[in-house]
């Protein structure tokens, strides 16, 4: 899935919009996206700009967009289209390597459903 296709799934647009590209998509069990991280961005000439790091706030957030596409491949698209999909909560996240440019950051979702009105989304990232 390219990026134009992300963008009529999905309501973010740059700079929050974090997902590049879908690799791989199982619905509603599966996907894998990336994200390709630039010196250029916006987010790196605040934090850290001696030392370029995307902050954990937007790699938490880039996983909760990949969460949406694997809602979205199981959903009616009448009910996307009255529908907005909520990162509502955490249970644990670690985040134990640095994301900084040049380096594509690929995040692997797994997704189960827990009721017609709710998706638990296991997610990994290299980062």
């Amino acid at each position: 899935m390219n990026l134009e296709e992300i963008k009529r799934i999905l309501p973010h647009r740059y700079p929050m919009l974090l997902i590049d590209r879908v690799l791989e998509l199982d619905p509603g069990n599966y996907c894998k996206a990336i994200k390709n991280v630039t010196a250029n961005e916006q987010v790196f000439q605040g934090h850290f700009p001696q030392m370029a790091v995307m902050p954990g706030v937007m790699i938490v957030e880039a996983m909760a967009q990949v969460g949406g596409i694997v809602i979205h491949s199981v959903t009616p698209e009448d009910v996307v289209k009255q529908s907005l999909v909520f990162f509502c909560r955490d249970r644990k996240i670690s985040i134990s390597l640095s994301c900084s440019p040049r380096r594509s950051s690929g995040f692997d979702n797994n997704g189960k459903s827990k009721s017609s009105k709710s998706l638990g989304i296991r997610g990994q990232s290299p980062c």
